[in-house]
């Protein structure tokens, strides 16, 4: 037996009834088939949409990802050089302070001697000054004993004994 589609009730039928739901029930499946296709293709066309976008977004990001990885290198390259120069210039100015300290050193060491030469001669020139004082006012009765012979100018120079003072 049959039973009725809608209802569920058992329905008597004969074979002509029996061709006829099955035409019907063929065309409805043809019609559910012919509407399932149309939803694949619709969610075939939708699934293409969507790769599409997928791969022109992995495009997109694979280019920002070589560009960003190319701008990287080119920072690490210019890290490299410029921690390069900045240690030779670090070394180059630890050279130009030693030279620096060494050269002031020097200068202080000519400045403690010439001070040291320059009292030295202040005080042969204040003798000096006494003896030519001493001198004029007659003190002295021999030219020859004058002090003068043993006097130095920075260590190096002396007077002749028979020096002329006037």
């Amino acid at each position: 037996m049959a039973q009725c589609l809608t209802c569920g009730s058992d329905l008597k039928l004969t074979s002509l009834d029996y061709n006829l739901d099955y035409q019907a029930q063929i065309e409805v499946y043809k019609s559910q088939i012919k509407d399932m296709h149309k939803e694949i293709v619709t969610l075939e066309t939708e699934i293409q949409q969507a790769n599409d976008i997928y791969i022109q977004e992995k495009n997109k990001i694979n280019d920002e990802f070589t560009r960003q990885k190319d701008k990287y290198d080119r920072l690490q390259v210019t890290l490299k050089s410029t921690t390069k120069l900045n240690h030779e210039l670090e070394e180059k100015i630890l050279r130009v302070v030693d030279e620096y300290n060494c050269d002031l050193q020097k200068v202080m060491d000519q400045k403690t001697t010439l001070t040291h030469d320059l009292n030295n001669c202040q005080t042969t020139i204040k003798q000096l000054k006494i003896e030519l004082r001493k001198m004029r006012a007659g003190t002295f009765q021999d030219s020859d004993s004058l002090s003068l012979q043993n006097t130095t100018f920075g260590g190096s120079q002396q007077f002749p004994k028979s020096a002329s003072y006037s």
